[in-house]
């Protein structure tokens, strides 16, 4: 018996966690009506992170958390959309007293912050009505854009362009608006290319900084980040432009230095007229945004991400002294059932979840390799698969594809049919192709395991655990 399998059993025993048996159903349940719904999940992303009014806003799955910045208490809890119908809220602007947020290719929520503490959602835009898959949001001169997949939309009047692209971050320079698209920036007006660039963030105004722009550009294995002049031209490849290792989440310029937020750590480059200086390194690893909650030379910061969020306080030097930390279940890449709780870890620790609800810290870890977005089930001697990541090949020879072109993850048997992990969650269909289910999550859903009394828990990289089954 595996060793943390017996800490279970321990801890089921002293009535720590919940009963609930994993295992192959051996058959399909007369659906009739039902519907597929999610009845526990755990664990998470903490995507954006924003200061306003004194408080700690910050998102977490489909949530919006106001979080009070001197004790770390969840002061409210806004629910922008129910887990399982939109994606997870991946970013936010506030202007006023608004605030706007995207849940990842569905929706932008409208949210009143006219009293801080108690923010109300004042009404949600979905993609169809926007005409583009939202992934960010840009202010320019007080106008708010939308962009993603489709496209830009100005949000005032619902104005349009570049349709057909999959874009983010919009800007004003000498070329008048332009928007990321993969590595190359474009016009807004006449979709011209003018510069490469994957993100692009206005700095113009700031102390110290030369260059109206701050540019981001992913490569294979490090990202570029580094100052840019308004014609979309980088400011000086050698002085002004460093090479980041890991993948960059998010960038800030504040107090004379830019802040780069990778997965592997924070990293402060000094701004010296058209030059970076030597960083700062802060080990944080699994950050995915930050925010400053007050001013001088020991600094408190909010820092949120893949690992959980906390409020840490910088210095002297590259020290980081954590004053409160909340740990999530995320960034997991690997998973095995013993048959009645699940076991996964990621760069960021161990958790075992329970198919009641609850993720627990583990010390052990699961075996096996890093779990591969290619797999095989059998279903009654007969196989469906994914050959490239793709489309599922159905046990008649038929090849099924989900909607959007997700990459799929996992084919796994569950009550007879068959469950597909992808990048924005789960489908559930027959073996004849027939669609009986959807939930949107934060994915990619690499794993599946069957519930013996039926349905089935889910784990995904950002989005952490549930259980899902259907119900009438």
């Amino acid at each position: 018996m595996p060793g943390w399998t017996r800490i279970v059993i321990a801890a089921v025993g002293a009535g720590l966690l919940g009963v609930a048996d994993l295992g192959c159903a051996a058959s399909a349940p007369d659906r009739g009506r039902a519907s597929l719904r999610i009845s526990a999940s755990a664990g998470g992303t903490h995507c954006r992170t924003r200061m306003v009014g004194g408080l700690w806003y910050q998102t977490f799955g489909q949530t919006l958390l106001v979080i009070d910045p001197t004790t770390a208490d969840v002061l409210m809890s806004l629910e922008l959309a129910p887990i399982g119908v939109s994606g997870a809220a991946t970013d936010l602007v506030t202007t006023g007293d608004r605030l706007f947020v995207v849940l990842q290719g569905s929706h932008v929520v409208e949210v009143s912050t006219a009293d801080p503490r108690r923010p109300r959602i004042l009404g949600r835009t979905g993609a169809a009505e926007l005409g583009v898959e939202p992934n960010t949001l840009s202010l320019v001169d007080g106008e708010l854009y939308v962009a993603g997949r489709g496209g830009v939309v100005r949000w005032s009047d619902r104005m349009r362009w570049l349709s057909g692209l999959d874009c983010r971050s919009v800007v004003q320079c000498d070329h008048g608006l332009v928007a990321c698209a993969g590595r190359r920036v474009y016009r807004l007006d006449d979709a011209g290319y003018v510069g490469s660039a994957g993100d692009l963030y206005p700095a113009s105004g700031t102390i110290g900084l030369a260059a109206p722009l701050v540019f981001v550009r992913p490569g294979k294995d490090k990202t570029s980040v580094g100052l840019m002049s308004g014609v979309i031209r980088e400011l000086n490849v050698r002085l002004a432009t460093v090479s980041v290792p890991g993948v960059v989440r998010r960038v800030r310029v504040d107090d004379g230095r830019l802040w780069v937020i990778s997965d592997l750590r924070i990293a402060a480059y000094p701004i010296s007229g058209e030059r970076l200086l030597d960083p700062v390194v802060y080990e944080i690893a699994g950050a995915r945004d930050m925010d400053f909650i007050d001013t001088g030379p020991d600094r408190r910061v909010v820092v949120a991400g893949a690992f959980g969020r906390a409020i840490v306080r910088f210095g002297p030097g590259p020290a980081v002294h954590i004053e409160h930390e909340h740990r999530e279940a995320a960034g997991l890449v690997r998973a095995q059932s013993d048959g009645r709780f699940v076991l996964a870890d990621g760069p960021y620790g161990s958790w075992l979840y329970d198919p009641v609800g609850t993720a627990l810290p583990s010390s052990h870890a699961p075996d096996g390799a890093i779990a591969q977005r290619v797999s095989a089930v059998t279903l009654s001697g007969t196989s469906a698969r994914t050959a490239d990541g793709s489309a599922v090949t159905l046990p008649g020879g038929e090849t099924y594809r989900e909607p959007g072109s997700p990459m799929i993850s996992c084919v796994v048997a569950v009550d007879g049919n068959l469950w597909i992990g992808h990048d924005r969650g789960i489908t559930v269909i027959t073996v004849d192709g027939v669609v009986l289910g959807r939930l949107r999550l934060d994915g990619p859903v690499l794993d599946v395991f069957a519930l013996a009394g039926g349905g089935a828990v889910w784990v995904s990289e950002r989005g952490g655990f549930g259980t899902a089954r259907f119900m009438r």
